[in-house]
């Protein structure tokens, strides 16, 4: 969740994807893996995330994630909802699954509080 190896290097890019990931991590890990995230993004930059909702496999880890839940800590991170798709079908002829994709921009600069 904290990207050490990433944040480390100070790099920051346009284009940030994380696919089939945020569900892996439990609350305190997605608290703490937001800002790092954000940190990897440029200002005007843009975050695409997807989140999966559905059965979970025999012997894997995951956690119920809300839009929600990420809206606010990605909004807590200088991180904007951009777009948003809910319902997206899981593939592999899976009905019993869907994702929810949300697109982020990056604010060009910090918002004061």
């Amino acid at each position: 969740p904290d990207l050490a190896v990433l944040t480390a290097t100070a790099k920051t890019f346009d284009l940030v994807m994380m696919t089939a990931v945020w569900m892996h991590l439990d609350d305190d890990q997605r608290r703490r893996a937001m800002p790092s995230v954000a940190r990897l993004v440029r200002p005007g930059g843009t975050f695409i995330m997807s989140l999966r909702y559905g059965p979970v496999p025999a012997g894997r880890r995951m956690f119920v994630v809300t839009a929600e839940e990420t809206i606010a800590l990605a909004a807590n991170a200088n991180l904007a909802l951009a777009h948003r798709f809910d319902n997206q079908p899981g593939g592999f002829g899976r009905t019993d699954v869907s994702w929810t994709k949300l697109v982020f921009a990056k604010e060009e600069s910090p918002r004061r509080v």
